[in-house]
């Protein structure tokens, strides 16, 4: 049986779920089931969430800004018996000593209109703008090209990439189609190449294949013609000379640290 935590907040539930991931990625042979529980703002949703995570057995992980509710819950969940942890307090409480300010006790993040919130919102347009080889024009403004075959999680890892402050353009690779000429133009340290294990590929496929029954007639998820669009692939990314990051069983969060952890800080648009 998996291993079920509740990712609870006062607010989005964000925060504590990523911490949770990031914790359960140290444990890879053990199956986790991850539940967000987002605007928990009263103690009757408190109880529920103790109640719950009784009877689940769950592992919880936590973070509620009011001071009343996290003193209710710290106690109540540990006369419960729950294995917790309180993820936003020892942050906060670090941070008081420091600035010798008490902290916000409003749930959520306050978004400040200042030039940082509108360059985020600019790199999340372009990089919708820019989906799967869309608007090649204007290339040359992109922060990060990704460019790989179909199903190595250009989208998904565009999008992730936007919402850290990135202009993300991503090109498909396809076996016998023209790939766009000004990829050669471009600056070589921006494109990042997605390599991907050719088994590995071809089990994604036939499990999209399965909910995308109109493919059932192409080559899509043929082993043979896997081999040649990663050959095509490989060849055309050497020719680029750009950096290559092998995606095979990676998250997207662990592909994207990787691609920035290339990047000298110096060329982050976004802390």
């Amino acid at each position: 049986m998996p291993v079920t935590i509740y990712a609870v907040s006062d607010f989005s539930g964000e925060t504590a779920e990523r911490v949770a991931r990031a914790a359960t990625g140290q444990f890879p042979d053990t199956d986790f089931n991850i539940i967000m529980v987002p605007a928990v703002n009263n103690k009757d949703r408190l109880e529920t969430v103790i109640k719950r995570a009784k009877i689940d057995k769950a592992v919880v992980f936590y973070t509620l800004v009011k001071p009343e509710f996290r003193d209710f819950f710290r106690r109540e969940i540990k006369a419960a018996g729950i294995n917790a942890l309180d993820v936003l307090s020892p942050a906060l409480d670090a941070l008081d000593t420091v600035t010798g300010k008490a902290p916000s006790t409003e749930p959520g993040p306050i978004v400040r209109l200042d030039q940082e919130y509108f360059q985020w919102i600019d790199a999340i347009q372009f990089t919708v703008r820019h989906d799967d080889g869309s608007e090649i024009d204007d290339l040359k403004k992109a922060d990060i090209i990704l460019v790989g075959v179909s199903r190595t999680g250009k989208t998904p890892l565009s999008i992730y990439l936007a919402y850290r402050g990135w202009k993300v353009a991503n090109i498909p690779l396809v076996y016998g189609l023209p790939y766009p000429k000004e990829l050669f133009k471009m600056d070589r340290e921006k494109i990042i190449g997605l390599t991907i294990n050719p088994k590995r590929l071809h089990d994604i496929r036939i499990r999209r294949l399965k909910v995308m029954p109109e493919l059932s007639d192409a080559q899509y998820a043929d082993p043979t013609y896997i081999l040649k669009e990663i050959r095509f692939s490989t060849e055309l990314m050497r020719r680029l000379r750009c950096r290559t990051i092998d995606v095979t069983g990676k998250a997207v969060e662990e592909i994207a640290q990787e691609i920035i952890m290339g990047f000298p800080a110096v060329a982050q648009p976004l802390t």
